[in-house]
């Protein structure tokens, strides 16, 4: 099965927060896994005060980061 990608906005809160809870949900997901089939996640974040605030600039910039991510 092919990877699917999604985008969560929070809305007021700060990244380590952010970070928090990804991980958490991270961490999560394997105990959703059904037999044979494992649920992986990998992610990216960006924060629009330290972006350019452009959109798609930002989806570049957290997809850059998962892919970071994705290596480690």
């Amino acid at each position: 099965l092919g990877g699917d990608e999604f985008v969560i906005v929070f809305k007021y809160i700060d990244m380590v927060t952010v970070d928090k809870k990804m991980k958490s949900l991270k961490q999560d997901l394997p105990s959703a896994s059904e037999g044979s089939e494992k649920i992986e996640i990998s992610y990216g974040v960006c924060e629009r005060k330290t972006s350019s605030g452009k959109v798609t600039e930002m989806l570049k910039e957290a997809d850059q980061m998962m892919y970071t991510n994705k290596r480690k």
